[in-house]
């Protein structure tokens, strides 16, 4: 009898619509990240005289990667590249929640709030795949595929 009950608990479990809900994407493609760094730089006055100093000078940086989505009833998060995260952000273990979630048919768009000054906009078009994500911080374009994580084979 008790293993009927188990049986009739897990089968409920399985059929949970919150995890049939859950749409799991995984998107590989690139971006431009910005960044800052210190240049040190040296003049001499018209003694002869040298004089250090350090400049800080915004750069941007190429990266290739992956990021992920998750959407569950109305409310998302997404995992962002590190490159691609300014020094202070305030995400959970690399996620960060999606703010403004629009879903329709054709399109998903969301703000992921990363920082205080930091909100870029998500863009995903439901029909080719294609993601953007826009922002002070940098930009990413890539193409998502659908996964289901309880199901979906390791790699090795």
């Amino acid at each position: 009898m008790r293993s009927l009950k188990l049986l009739l608990v897990l089968a409920f479990v399985d059929a949970s619509p919150a995890l049939a809900d859950t749409l799991h994407l995984v998107c590989r493609g690139s971006g431009v990240a910005s960044d800052s760094d210190y240049v040190r730089t040296e003049t001499r006055n018209h003694n002869g005289r040298t004089r250090d100093s350090r400049t800080l000078v915004d750069t941007s940086k190429s990266f290739s990667g992956e990021l992920k989505i998750e959407i569950t009833e109305g409310a998302g998060r997404a995992f962002l590249p590190r490159v691609f995260l300014p020094a202070l952000s305030h995400g959970k273990d690399g996620w960060f929640d999606l703010k403004n979630l629009n879903e329709s048919d054709n399109l998903i768009t969301a703000k992921i709030a990363v920082g205080i000054m930091s909100k870029p906009d998500l863009r995903i078009d439901r029909l080719t795949g294609s993601i953007t994500v826009n922002g002070s911080m940098g930009n990413f374009a890539g193409h998502c595929r659908k996964y289901d994580p309880t199901s979906s084979k390791r790699a090795f």
